[in-house]
């Protein structure tokens, strides 16, 4: 059975979306964190470096204050942009939400981080590296957008033309404008891509996506905490019987309790093949770069745990 302990990222009409981690385990990126062809803050040398600053930041937990820690992952992760010309978009930290670690918000440039996930306890490695995940996640959006506007930049007349038309700020359209992307090369073709999910073809379907997985996401949470409150009730460890090879041995341990266990443990398990089903409608060509993004970042920083 699939996990939904994982928070995930949310965008709304003028945001883009990213923690969910829930949604990073089952993305395609976790089979292709080798591909050779990733282009900007995704390049190997972007991401070893901010997954240094992350280490270094996760290994200090402590000597932080939570505005600090979410303002160095910050930092270390804007500052790829800066190399690309991409505005360096202003810091967030928030309540974002019981299930939303991260959100980019093109309409004011703004990078929005959950509060919570900086004021924890120190984080295990898979925490901390689903933590840099989604900041690095979300920095790649902007640099998305930006990129789609460099683009548009060729065809819209004005400046004003260009913000309106993209929903973006006034400032980030003057800095596009002032460098327009070839159509033709290798990021002007992601670019073209990532129009079309946003603002093309794409935009009404991923929009209705992402309204399906707000509320699908939501009633697996609910679905999750029951089935736990219930097989807690009767002295079962839930996530022994999640992970069982045979979890009838375990609920006929408790025989009192098996039929409500049994009954919301089943919920639980339809709701998270819902939540599979209604993913890959979520995933359009901008959400699955940025998961493949965030992906490399995961890979990376565990794989420099010592």
């Amino acid at each position: 059975m699939p996990h939904a302990s994982h928070p995930k990222r949310k965008a709304d009409e003028q945001s883009s979306s990213a923690t969910a981690q829930r949604l990073s385990e089952s993305s395609p990126a976790k089979g292709n964190v080798g591909a050779s062809h990733h282009t900007g803050i995704s390049s190997s040398m972007a991401v070893d470096r901010f997954v240094r600053v992350a280490h270094h930041v996760i290994h200090h937990w402590h000597h932080f204050t939570p505005e600090q820690r979410a303002q160095h992952l910050f930092e270390a992760a804007v500052a790829e942009l800066q190399p690309l010309g991409v505005p360096v978009p202003s810091l967030l930290l928030t309540d974002l939400g019981a299930t939303t670690y991260g959100e980019f918000r093109r309409s004011t440039w703004t990078l929005a981080l959950c509060s919570r996930a900086f004021a924890i306890p120190k984080p295990d490695a898979e925490a901390a590296a689903n933590l840099a995940d989604t900041v690095y996640h979300e920095t790649r959006h902007c640099e998305q957008f930006f990129r789609v506007a460099q683009l548009e930049a060729n065809r819209l007349s004005s400046v004003d033309a260009l913000a309106a038309a993209l929903y973006l700020p006034k400032n980030v359209a003057v800095e596009a404008c002032a460098c327009p992307l070839n159509a033709d090369g290798a990021k002007g073709q992601e670019a073209q891509q990532w129009y079309q999910a946003n603002y093309g073809a794409g935009a009404v379907k991923h929009g209705k996506a992402e309204e399906d997985i707000e509320t699908v996401g939501k009633a697996l949470d609910d679905a999750r905490n029951h089935f736990y409150e219930s097989a807690r009730k009767y002295g079962i460890d839930p996530q022994m019987l999640e992970n069982a090879d045979d979890p009838k041995a375990l609920l006929d341990a408790a025989p009192h309790g098996r039929d409500e266990v049994l009954k919301a443990m089943i919920a639980y398990a339809r709701l998270s093949q819902k939540y599979i089903e209604t993913k890959d409608n979520y995933l359009n060509a901008t959400e699955k770069d940025a998961f493949e993004t965030g992906a490399l970042v995961k890979a990376r920083y565990l794989r420099k745990q010592v």
